[in-house]
């Protein structure tokens, strides 16, 4: 046996062939440039024997077959050809053998053989076919292997060979293109494959499959024009030049497509109602190009600039708020929206078209529209999803970018009604996570909350005729609510007060807020009852002071107290604070909440029962970080050196114990950067109304506008009267935050 093929048979062993197609390989009549095309033939088809009805014996058998029908070609030549075009590797490593067992590997045999007859009686004795001949000839292969009928195959090659023309690709425009091969076997000569061979273009025809897909209908199993020149040159242009390649025409396809497209129409004329500029380096064509528009916060700001550069020599920079809105719209139907904020810009009477430019965006939004409506974010992570409360946020801009947010709005309130239900409900504070690609998808509220969250199956509740943003809050607090008569109020909850200001933080502190303002709503229904039958509120007040404080009070005290009760303004902080601190304790512990409690006095008892349990605070005391970064780290330059702030979960801890207070239930919004705790020991008693030194812990908390403000400001045991103290921080605060100012 040949050195060479006992290499190739120890390969096949390693590689696990089986016995029958090892039996193949020892053939001592084959050459051992055919044994390698079968060894590489058996290797490929083995990979897809998962895939088929094959077995190893059939491959093997095949291989067989076509080693048989080569000795009818003693020619080395084609002897060769029969098996590289029958046992093709090549063809193998894409795709199972589909001409396995079949006549089709007969009739390639002999196609080779016609030709090479034609060959050596027309080009003098020569064993090589000449390009003529082998590129009509791969592409008859290429046709038989993708399934194609042989008639047909044979009619495509007879003209190719007439006509000389170029057949070079027609496999690999096969593979990159199947719609074509479903093409070709409903309608034959009139297939696509058969006009791009007869006007000999297979090589130059290169769209995108993408485009190609969409001109095909897979029903009727025909293209969506007619195979002529008029209609091909209009879907189809040369690229760049005459030699370049066809690819589809995206500017005549765009056209033919625009009317169902409404979402860029709508962009389109968007641009023209606000006088958007056409941007002269971008091709444009009706719908398609791009638009962009720049504004200054105060216009009038626009011929000072000119003025001032007519006297100037060089540009000049102004602090002043603008922005920049860019649309551009491609063939394909996506759109690009960019937004930039500046807070400065850059004037000289030439730059931009009124004089004015601005190079250092502080604020980008960088949007793509996709064809179907749907709305991606671009960001550091890549494209994400526009989430409903970003397109309510850029809503709340007066600008043209806010305009534009408001049409995009009414687009999407046209194509579904319960966009409006989300616009009623949730506008300007989105609370539920939903992104604007999903509402889409949702036919009404039930649909939208049965589908997102489980445990709205646990609530009997009629959804669509509950406020989303309040729907959200039942479900989320729904586990953290103690059984009962607590579950059911909370079910019943339909108006719930939502600030923004009170839901900003972690998932668990909007759940305290909500949950404590159940509580408040039901004591004011409560009271309010309890008012209309009393006919002294004064007296009930002086009752409520009796039960608490027992006889340990002065008589001025108690009117003081009871007229402060009478101003609701006063009643209502203390009510909340008590009502957040218990929710509070009871999220931080672990423990449910419970929300029937009619007064007070009961929110103040169930207060205190958390809080009084011996050492219960000291097992239940979240982990205390604050940020490096933290919003409150400019407060700590305002106060006095004197102000302790509490940093560590062990001090939390200690004022806790010193104070007799809830403070240590405040460890997860201090960690989440909600608030700032300090102690503040007043050893001369300068600020106290008893004249005796005391200590304070004090919340601060910063609003909307960057400022801090003082939450609550504790005694001892709740108990103190800390309004000489609160004034005397609000002083310190007022002044350096007026300076910095």
């Amino acid at each position: 046996m040949r050195q060479q093929q006992i290499q190739l048979i120890n390969k096949a062993k390693a590689q696990g062939l089986c016995q029958s197609q090892l039996d193949v390989l020892n053939r001592e009549d084959v050459t051992v440039k055919a044994l390698r095309i079968i060894y590489e033939y058996f290797f490929a088809q083995n990979q897809f024997i998962k895939w088929s009805e094959l077995t190893h014996d059939e491959i093997a058998a095949e291989a067989n077959r076509c080693v048989d029908l080569a000795e009818k070609f003693k020619d080395s030549f084609l002897n060769t050809v029969t098996y590289y075009r029958c046992l093709s590797a090549m063809l193998g490593r894409s795709d199972i053998d589909k001409l396995h067992g079949t006549y089709g590997k007969r009739r390639i045999c002999w196609a080779y053989s016609f030709a090479s007859y034609i060959t050596k009686k027309n080009y003098n004795g020569a064993k090589h076919l000449p390009g003529t001949c082998s590129s009509p000839l791969n592409a008859y292969v290429s046709l038989l292997y993708n399934g194609l009928d042989s008639h047909f195959a044979v009619s495509i090659i007879r003209h190719s060979l007439a006509q000389r023309s170029d057949c070079w690709g027609v496999g690999s425009l096969l593979q990159k293109y199947p719609v074509l091969i479903d093409d070709a076997k409903h309608n034959k000569e009139k297939s696509l494959i058969s006009y791009l061979i007869h006007n000999d273009i297979v090589r130059l025809f290169k769209p995108t499959q993408t485009a190609l897909n969409n001109m095909y209908d897979k029903e009727s199993h025909c293209f969506n024009f007619a195979l002529n020149n008029l209609e091909f040159n209009q879907r189809f242009i040369r690229e760049g030049s005459a030699w370049g390649y066809y690819v589809e025409n995206k500017k005549w396809i765009a056209e033919k497509e625009i009317d169902n497209h409404p979402i860029t129409t709508l962009l389109y004329k968007f641009c023209k109602k606000n006088k958007m500029r056409v941007d002269k380096y971008v091709p444009h064509s009706g719908v398609f190009g791009k638009w962009h528009k720049w504004e200054l916060a105060d216009e009038s700001l626009v011929e000072k600039f000119k003025e001032c550069s007519a006297i100037l020599p060089m540009s000049f920079s102004v602090k002043t708020m603008a922005w920049s809105l860019s649309i551009q719209t491609e063939y394909s139907f996506f759109s690009r929206i960019t937004y930039n904020e500046y807070g400065e810009v850059t004037a000289d009477g030439r730059s931009g078209p009124d004089g004015w430019t601005a190079y250092k965006p502080t604020y980008i939004v960088d949007l793509t529209v996709f064809p179907d409506g749907n709305i991606y974010r671009s960001s550091k992570d890549g494209n994400r999803p526009l989430s409903v409360r970003e397109l309510f946020s850029f809503r709340m801009k007066t600008n043209i970018f806010g305009r534009l947010m408001d049409e995009l709005i009414d687009y999407y309130q046209e194509k579904n009604p319960f966009v409006k239900d989300v616009l009623v409900d949730c506008f300007p504070n989105c609370f539920p996570t939903m992104i604007v690609n999903d509402i889409n998808t949702y036919h009404n509220k039930s649909d939208f909350i049965t589908n997102k969250y489980k445990t709205s199956s646990k609530i009997k509740v009629n959804w669509n005729k509950r406020n989303l943003n309040v729907a959200y809050f039942i479900i989320k607090s729904y586990p953290k609510v103690a059984d009962g008569i607590s579950k059911n109020i909370l079910a019943q909850q339909t108006n719930v007060e939502l600030l923004p200001e009170d839901y900003s933080g972690a998932l668990d502190e909007k759940i305290t807020r909500f949950l404590a303002n159940v509580i408040v709503e039901k004591v004011v229904e409560h009271q309010k009852a309890a008012n209309q039958s009393s006919k002294n509120k004064g007296e009930r007040y002086r009752q409520e002071l009796f039960d608490e404080i027992g006889t340990n009070f002065l008589e001025d005290e108690v009117e003081s107290y009871v007229t402060e009760r009478l101003m609701d303004s006063r009643y209502m902080y203390e009510l909340r604070r008590m009502a957040y601190d218990y929710v509070n304790m009871c999220i931080t512990s672990k423990q449910k909440v419970r929300l029937d409690v009619s007064s007070f006095q009961q929110a103040v008892n169930l207060h205190n029962e958390i809080n009084s349990a011996d050492n219960y605070y000291r097992l239940r005391t979240g982990s205390v970080k604050v940020p490096k970064n933290s919003k409150f780290n400019a407060l700590r330059k305002m106060l006095p050196d004197d102000f302790e702030w509490i940093k560590s979960r062990r001090r939390l801890i200690v004022e806790t114990e010193l104070q007799h207070h809830c403070v240590w239930s405040y460890a997860n919004k201090i960690t989440s950067d909600n608030c700032a705790i300090y102690s503040y020991v007043d050893k001369k008693a300068q600020h106290t109304k008893d004249g005796k030194p005391k200590r304070y812990t004090i919340e601060f908390m910063i609003d909307d506008d960057g400022k801090y403000y003082i939450e609550q400001v504790q005694g001892k045991y709740d108990r103190v009267n800390t309004s000489v103290m609160t004034n005397f921080i609000q002083k310190i605060l007022d002044e350096k935050q007026k300076k910095e100012k």
